[in-house]
């Protein structure tokens, strides 16, 4: 349990879209980095993982469960995430689908040593 995390993350992401994920797609040319497939996009955080930056959000606003956050309190987090993301210059790379769920396999793999 991450204190209600993925209650944020719709909110956040959506947020995130236009002004963070659309502009790498249009720098990777909407092309996955790894294989060059062109459909089944997405992007995929390369540094800091998106839960991590939620976790430092919602540290920030001093919340420890989301669930019992209200939409306007969801929406305010939500734009303290993107405004993160541009402030930071937090970095992506455009993936398909099937390459980003390979790339979270390694990452598990080195993370845990397995």
């Amino acid at each position: 349990w991450k204190g209600g995390v993925s209650a944020l993350q719709p909110v956040c992401r959506s947020r995130l879209h236009e002004r963070w994920v659309r502009p790498i797609m249009v720098s990777d040319k909407f092309t996955c980095q790894r294989c060059g497939k062109q459909n089944d996009l997405c992007v995929h955080h390369d540094k800091i993982r998106f839960a991590e930056i939620l976790q430092i959000a919602m540290s920030n606003f001093q919340v420890s469960d989301a669930t019992t956050m209200t939409f306007e309190q969801k929406d305010t987090l939500a734009e303290w995430v993107t405004e993160f993301h541009i402030k930071n210059n937090v970095s992506g790379i455009t993936l398909c689908v099937d390459c980003h769920e390979i790339v979270h396999a390694e990452e598990k793999t080195r993370d845990f040593g397995v």
